[in-house]
């Protein structure tokens, strides 16, 4: 399970990285997940 989360989160980091129209210096992500992968995700 962990190793699934993992992966969803590097998913997420990406696809947050192409939708961004210019290059930021930082990028804050933070994510809220429990086991069964319910939770939430705030960009900063």
């Amino acid at each position: 399970m962990e190793e699934l989360m993992n992966e969803k989160i590097i998913e997420i980091v990406h696809q947050t990285n192409d939708m961004i129209p210019v290059e930021w210096d930082d990028l804050y992500i933070n994510f809220e997940i429990d086991k069964t992968l319910s939770g939430g995700v705030y960009f900063l």
